[in-house]
């Protein structure tokens, strides 16, 4: 990660600016190096440089939160995306339910999941396998 965030502030200062899939990488490769920190930095910077997140950077953020046990910021994350009007697609709707179950919270992932359906979002193979596995 050290070389892609030297990449960064390099492109920071000297261009390419960096966009949505830049920071989408950077974020999740934070994430999965645990480094909670500097991912959440690296949001705000995105946000304060009115960089749009689409679906798949929300995705990003709230599998992150998720993998951490943080179900209130991911679920904070989730709503957020609604609120921007971006429709969030199975990936989504998958990690936060996979995520609820993981930490116990099959109330909420069994109320997510019929929401999905009720917002006309079929679960795929990786989805069912995960309801199956917790008998939902």
């Amino acid at each position: 990660m050290d070389e892609a965030m030297l990449m960064f502030s390099k492109m920071s200062e000297k261009g390419p600016e960096p966009n949505v899939v830049t920071y989408g990488c950077l974020i999740d490769g934070n994430f999965k190096s645990q480094d909670m920190r500097t991912a959440s930095e690296l949001h705000e910077e995105m946000l304060e440089n009115k960089i749009s997140l689409n679906n798949v950077s929300y995705s990003i953020l709230i599998d992150g939160l998720c993998k951490q046990g943080l179900m209130l910021e991911a679920s904070f994350a989730f709503r957020c995306a609604l609120d921007r009007h971006l429709l969030p697609d199975v990936v989504a709707y998958s990690i936060l339910i996979r995520g609820y179950c993981k930490v116990g919270r099959l109330v909420e992932a069994k109320l997510l999941c019929e929401q999905m359906v009720i917002d006309g979002i079929e679960p795929d193979d990786l989805l069912e396998r995960t309801l199956m596995e917790y008998n939902l």
